[in-house]
């Protein structure tokens, strides 16, 4: 069992189906944060200044202005909001309404809620009226690449930015899109992962971030959100346009949960062991990657465009010229490689296929072939095609070949774009 104090599990998604597209997941957060402001709390969360320079928080008492607080945010939130034109720290305005009996709600990541309990602590102040959730992170990048990407995308489309997702379900939940709207009506929008935003993100993380204080047993709020990553399709808890995971992790996170009407969500106990295996950012922190303090060299000195285009140069031309003299293996049995596997054995052939879902070890696929352990993979002079789309998982297990000292790996879609120039 993972060491955790994860009280009890559950996943689910919103049932109105607009609500459900707007969100992250599958709309947990919106759930919580609906009730808390309907029994009369005010919420604080984080949102996109109004420029989209950064992100900050805002504090919320009325359900129609959550719609800012939506979608996730991949760079830290300053600790500050806005009355009007006067700036105080999210500390401060707490304060203030905890001092006069006002019931709060803050959601954030593992160290804003860390630092926001700690400020409570210090100050003298009671926490009776706090309720706090946390959003399972896997790190942060650095300001300057989405500063960047934006000031890129209004040069581009000679227009400001209305609205910015960086996790928009045009094809659902899976695959991630980024997307602007600008005031002239145009739309921008690209898969993430594809995006120089997308590959900064994967390549480079907070320094903190890669030693996080806050996992397995550590987590300091109530409860805490995420994807509920490796829900299979045919589950009865699966949502084409998303799923949350919602974990129980104390009295407080109980009493919560027990304060929502779950009419309008769907939802479901599930195995918290289970749901963990899907979940790695929760129990530990992201893993520094090789390329990461050169891209973190080259965001400062060339921009993010020039830093994502020559680490590119650098790391994947490597894989190319090898791929072609190494036993070649797939990684990934999910829908990606249902998709796309009849292409790669009709051109190229495979040692092995493997997957770390122990549902899925030792069990033939669909298409007749034995799915085996990563283990396998170790010790050997192999190049990996990666059939994942789901971009938390894309991300984990990059990490964990690289761990296993295999740096000669693509995924799918890239393969065979290089490959076959298409």
């Amino acid at each position: 069992m993972l060491n955790t104090n994860v009280l009890a599990a559950y996943a689910g998604y919103c049932n109105d189906v607009d609500k459900l597209r707007q969100s992250a997941s599958g709309g947990a957060a919106t759930v919580l944060s609906e009730a808390f402001i309907k029994n009369g709390g005010v919420v604080y969360g984080a949102a996109y200044s109004e420029d989209f320079s950064h992100v900050h928080y805002k504090r919320v008492s009325r359900i129609d202005e959550l719609q800012c607080l939506k979608g996730s945010k991949y760079i830290r939130s300053e600790k500050v909001l806005f009355r009007g034109n006067e700036q105080i720290t999210v500390f401060e305005a707490i304060k203030e309404d905890l001092s006069s009996g006002q019931s709060v709600l803050f959601i954030g990541v593992g160290c804003d809620v860390a630092a926001v309990k700690c400020y409570c602590k210090s100050e003298g102040i009671l926490e009776d009226n706090l309720y706090t959730v946390e959003l399972i992170c896997a790190g942060v990048t650095d300001k300057k690449v989405h500063n960047d990407y934006v000031k890129w995308l209004e040069e581009k489309h000679r227009s400001k930015l209305v609205s910015l997702s960086v996790r928009n379900k045009r094809d659902g939940w899976i695959p991630a899109y980024i997307e602007g709207v600008f005031d002239n009506g145009e739309r921008h929008i690209v898969p993430f992962l594809d995006s120089p935003y997308g590959k900064a993100f994967l390549n480079y993380k907070d320094n903190s971030c890669y030693v996080c204080k806050f996992k397995g047993d550590r987590h300091p709020a109530d409860i805490a959100l995420g994807d509920y990553w490796g829900v299979k399709s045919d589950s009865a808890e699966y949502n084409k346009n998303g799923v949350s995971l919602i974990l129980i992790q104390n009295a407080k996170g109980q009493e919560l949960f027990g304060g929502v009407d779950w009419k309008t969500f769907d939802i479901f106990n599930v195995d918290i062991e289970k749901a963990l295996i899907g979940n790695p950012a929760y129990y530990k922190s992201v893993i520094e990657r090789p390329e990461s303090m050169e891209f973190k060299h080259l965001l400062k000195e060339k921009g993010l465009f020039e830093a994502v285009t020559l680490l590119e140069n650098v790391y994947s031309s490597p894989r190319l010229d090898n791929d072609e003299n190494k036993e070649t293996a797939i990684w990934g049995c999910g829908g990606c490689f249902h998709r796309l596997a009849p292409f790669i054995l009709e051109n190229v052939a495979v040692k092995n296929v493997v997957d770390r879902d122990p549902n899925k070890i030792g069990r033939r696929t669909e298409l007749g072939i034995m799915c085996e352990s990563p283990e396998v993979l170790k010790g050997k002079d192999v190049f990996v095609i990666i059939t994942i789309d789901n971009a938390a998982v894309l991300s984990e297990v990059t990490n964990e070949l690289i761990d296993m000292g295999i740096t000669s790996f693509d995924h799918v879609d890239n393969w065979i774009k290089r490959r076959y120039r298409m």
